[in-house]
């Protein structure tokens, strides 16, 4: 499940994560009062905390909005073995691409793109 669908504002605007922008700022605060509430997070400066799930490249600036002092880390595995590894687990019917080995591929590279497009914008933060 992606962070934003944990706050509740993942459908939001049909998908687009540019339009997340849109929330008023009080309904920020309550998305980012509920995901940390779900993930067991104390929003607190120089706490770490891990969210996984590489779709969350789609809302990078939504969730530098939410955490901003949070820091990004990309960590990377051989395309090959995580695409496969994706593939032969019974995954949450929301992660369709994982059920075609060339929709993985192709996801796998627009990950990939997306973590050096963030990192372009805001070294200091990955």
């Amino acid at each position: 499940m992606l962070a934003c669908e944990r706050m509740g504002v993942a459908r939001f605007a049909d998908g687009d994560p540019r339009r997340l922008q849109a929330l008023a700022p009080a309904a920020r605060f309550v998305a980012r009062d509920r995901y940390a509430g779900l993930a067991g997070l104390d929003a607190a400066p120089g706490r770490a905390f891990t969210d996984k799930m590489p779709a969350n490249l789609w809302h990078v600036p939504f969730i530098r909005e939410l955490f901003p002092h949070a820091r990004f880390v990309v960590t990377l595995r051989d395309p090959v073995e995580t695409c496969l590894s994706c593939h032969v687990h019974n995954l949450d019917p929301s992660q369709a691409y994982a059920t075609d080995l060339e929709d993985l591929a192709r996801y796998a590279e627009w990950c990939a793109r997306l973590a050096d497009h963030w990192r372009g914008h805001a070294p200091e933060r990955w």
